[in-house]
């Protein structure tokens, strides 16, 4: 399972959401977190949503080794991720940053940033 699993679709706007003070015992998880608009089988209208202003502060992952990787990708230019912070993450004792092996920024993703709020 997927802890942190936001895939807004039907044009729902997933925004300004902040995820703070979490400690979690990880049992080897291929994933922490994803953000991705989706579609899928159970949608009507058949269009993915967006995210934009999400916070992650305070979070710490200890535990069994595992992938625990965090996937951001947008569906298309419209239905995009921005503005994702994360801020005093870790996992197994290592900072998330910019360069993390698990972090994977994939296309239609913007603003993304580590560390302390500007």
């Amino acid at each position: 399972m997927t802890p942190f699993l936001f895939e807004p679709g039907e044009d729902m706007r997933l925004e300004d959401v902040v995820i703070d003070d979490v400690r979690i015992h990880g049992e080897g998880q291929n994933e922490l977190i994803r953000l991705r608009p989706v579609v899928n089988q159970y949608m009507r209208k058949k269009t993915p949503g967006v995210i934009r202003n999400i916070q992650f502060k305070n979070i710490t992952l200890e535990g069994s080794p595992g992938a625990y990787r965090i996937q951001l990708v947008g569906a298309d230019a419209e239905h995009d991720v921005r503005e994702v912070a994360f801020e005093n993450v870790s996992i197994l004792g290592q900072p998330l940053s910019a360069g993390s092996a698990n972090l994977s920024l994939g296309e239609h993703v913007e603003g993304v940033r580590f560390g302390k709020p500007r």
